[in-house]
């Protein structure tokens, strides 16, 4: 054999050593590739805050379908929009989580037909502490301080000003929405547990139109409270409180 052809048989030998590389490079480069598109996994995340007790639309409208990997899923974590139906939020929803299957539940029945809706801005304290939901049943208290009762001059036997008043005045009412004016308080498990945020919640309620007017009139010249009331609560024993009688013994 002469050298030129040892010459090309070696070189045959070393291109086909450089080709069977190749392939083996591209090959495990095509797998890496496949494994890492295979450990993605898309989510549905939070974008802003969402109180409990929010319908579908707003859990839509605050959030975002994303693709993470599959070791960062979280339990039950939602991989479609379409997964959220008509459910609403059970929970808190905050900016960043992963939408999960425990956060949200069964959609809450709409107001009778024959009830209006109505609203109020209430502090975090006349509203249960904010810790109040759609769907829940509440006693509507309203208060007042003494206003003139506008009495005829002739008239000495009625008190020119009512006396300060309290009464638990409807039962039962359904909360069909409350939104938060401002964010939550920090959740930095740092902080001391149990805060509550400094805001105001826009409350709204499922009322008869007499009612409506009772709670509008409550609203603008007097003080509303709210109790988280079940069903199964009895009444009995309430009536209106005054400065007269709120030391009164209820037998």
């Amino acid at each position: 054999m002469n050298r030129r052809r040892v010459l090309g048989v070696g070189a045959a030998v070393v291109l086909a050593g450089l080709g069977s590389a190749g392939v083996i490079s591209w090959a495990e480069s095509s797998k890496n590739q496949a494994e890492a598109q295979q450990a993605q996994t898309a989510v549905v995340i939070i974008d802003k805050h969402v109180p409990k007790g929010a319908d579908a639309a707003t859990i839509l409208a605050a959030s975002h379908l994303s693709t993470i990997q599959q070791k960062n899923v979280a339990d039950g974590a939602l991989t479609s929009e379409d997964q959220i139906g008509t459910q609403v939020a059970t929970a808190d929803l905050v900016p960043g989580d992963q939408l999960v299957e425990a956060r949200l539940g069964t959609e809450i029945p709409g107001p009778p037909a024959d009830k209006v809706q109505v609203s109020a801005t209430l502090s975090a304290d006349r509203a249960v502490g904010g810790q109040l939901k759609v769907g829940d049943s509440v006693g509507v208290y309203l208060s007042f301080e003494p206003f003139d009762t506008n009495r005829p001059e002739s008239d000495t036997t009625t008190p020119p000003k009512t006396p300060n008043s309290t009464h638990l005045e409807f039962h039962n009412v359904q909360v069909t929405a409350i939104q938060s004016t401002q964010d939550p308080v920090s959740t930095d498990e740092t902080q001391p547990l149990n805060q509550v945020a400094s805001t105001n919640f826009i409350v709204t309620l499922a009322l008869t139109p007499a009612q409506s007017e009772r709670f509008v009139f409550a609203a603008e010249f007097g003080h509303i409270w709210l109790s988280n009331e079940p069903a199964t609560v009895n009444d009995d024993g309430t009536g209106i409180i005054t400065m007269g009688n709120v030391y009164s013994v209820v037998s």
